[in-house]
């Protein structure tokens, strides 16, 4: 989990800036164009976050009125094991959701969350990690 507070700009599929460049526990980062498409441009992709963070695990909470998900909406990616293996589990729970955003909401998800997955390894393999 180490290296995915470390180098969030590596691993997310979109833009990710803000008051640390780590994710670090209390830091607060904005989330740009989050919806990996080429050809959708919604005011609702962009959102401000705070990170909370454990060893084993980086949580956004939603804190801005005009992201696709509501203020309190959160997502969090933590490392557990499954069948002897260690894998990066995704858990989100949407308050208040855009109704717009949400009609895609699923396809959107599957394909950010793979985009997601694959630099993740690519830096798991760059930088070391077990």
């Amino acid at each position: 989990m180490d290296l995915f507070k470390k180098y969030p700009t590596d691993i997310f599929p979109f833009e990710v800036s803000g008051s640390s460049s780590t994710f670090t526990d209390g830091a607060v980062f904005t989330l740009s164009d989050t919806i990996v498409t080429d050809d959708l441009d919604e005011p609702y992709e962009t959102g401000d976050v705070v990170v909370t963070t454990t060893d084993t695990s980086v949580k956004f909470t939603v804190i801005s009125d005009q992201y696709f998900d509501g203020p309190g909406s959160t997502i969090e990616f933590s490392i557990v094991e499954t069948d002897g293996e260690w894998v990066l589990r995704k858990t989100a729970s949407a308050v208040n959701a855009n109704s717009g955003a949400a009609f895609g909401a699923e396809w959107a998800a599957e394909q950010t969350w793979n985009v997601q997955s694959d630099h993740f390894k690519d830096v798991v393999a760059e930088h070391g990690g077990h």
